[in-house]
């Protein structure tokens, strides 16, 4: 399940007891504004007069929940430059361009921190500086220099799925190799953790035209081609063999793909779909790591979330049909994902309770 404010807060109590009132007030104000007053920030000259002073040991955290679905994402010197910088400036302003807040909600992040017990700044209590903060309007506030020289902090401030999906976006941003026509990345994962909308993601942050994404969901059986066991085979209910054939093998050629997709309103397949050759081709969607399909992959992504934080999610997006996840689907996925020990098999594995 995603983490209350109030959890947020005792976090970062706890690991930064050096935090001054200022480290706290910003720490508010990025969780109710995000970077928007920043959107004009050149992010990639700053990165790059930023890189060389990141220490050589990567940070202790990835990635840090502020609250309000943002996170903190810490630099790190191991990442490809070249690639890291342009990739973590775009996503740096779509985050600030979707970012709004308001001074109502920025107070009621305060009332949040005033009921969290916390140790008071010697110095000077905080709910002092608070309130002499609001006087001055609510400026944006900077890290204390304590908190510089205990933490050095080196980070930027993302939407927490773009934080999150970092290191897969950063593995799809450096595919295909240069001797390559073309690369095959596969997104699976449990029901509702998020592979659309991280085959989306990838998609809207490379170059137009540079991606092509293939849904699972297209290549189910119609009923009546489907085994009588079907639910005791994992995938059984899904085209392996024509998925194979009318896309990997394509698209490992680099060639234009073009099938039909089945449609689920009329239990049927529908008229042909044709898309481009492009560097990239994003299989997403449960059983995309099957044995029979893995071979064809250049890099594996998994994608989990707990059981309480799947069913929300479920309850929202299905809402009637939800108790069909309950009694079929979650099952059947769950036989398929231990019968095969998927998520050993991929190459990156995302928790993501806390990035919607």
């Amino acid at each position: 399940m995603s983490k209350s404010y109030e959890q947020i807060l005792q976090e970062h109590f706890q690991r930064y007891p050096l935090m001054q009132p200022q480290d706290l007030a910003k720490l508010l104000y990025q969780s109710e504004f995000g970077p928007r007053h920043l959107e004009q920030t050149p992010t990639a000259e700053n990165l790059l007069r930023e890189w060389p002073e990141l220490p050589d040991a990567a940070a202790p955290l990835t990635v840090e929940p502020v609250g309000g679905g943002f996170s903190r994402l810490y630099l790190n010197r191991q990442y490809p430059q070249a690639i890291a910088i342009p990739l973590i400036d775009r996503l740096f302003h779509l985050t600030a361009q979707q970012s709004t807040g308001s001074l109502t909600g920025l107070e009621q992040r305060i009332a949040s921190l005033l009921a969290v017990p916390a140790p008071q700044p010697p110095d000077l209590s905080l709910s002092s500086w608070l309130t002499n903060w609001q006087r001055q309007g609510y400026l944006p506030a900077h890290h204390s220099a304590a908190y510089r020289q205990a933490y050095q902090p080196h980070y930027r401030l993302l939407c927490s799925a773009y934080a999150g999906f970092f290191p897969a976006l950063l593995a799809c941003a450096t595919l295909p190799a240069p001797n390559q026509h073309s690369a095959i990345v596969a997104i699976d994962g449990r029901c509702g953790s998020g592979k659309t909308s991280l085959a989306a993601l990838i998609a809207q942050i490379l170059p137009a035209g540079q991606c092509r994404i293939i849904h699972m969901d297209d290549f189910y059986l119609p009923p009546t081609q489907r085994a009588a066991d079907w639910q005791q085979q994992p995938a059984g209910n899904l085209d392996l063999d024509r998925l194979q054939t009318e896309v990997l093998q394509t698209a490992a050629a680099g060639a234009p793909i073009c099938y039909r997709p089945y449609s689920c309103q009329n239990a049927a397949l529908g008229e042909p779909l044709r898309l481009p050759p492009a560097p990239l081709t994003i299989l997403e969607g449960s059983y995309s790591l099957h044995p029979r399909l893995c071979a064809q992959y250049d890099y594996k992504i998994f994608l989990t979330s707990g059981p309480a934080e799947q069913t929300r999610r479920l309850q929202k997006r299905e809402g009637d049909y939800f108790p069909n996840f309950v009694k079929l689907w979650i099952p059947l996925e769950e036989q398929y994902i231990q019968r095969f020990a998927i998520m050993n098999t991929a190459d990156l594995l995302i928790e993501t309770d806390d990035l919607f």
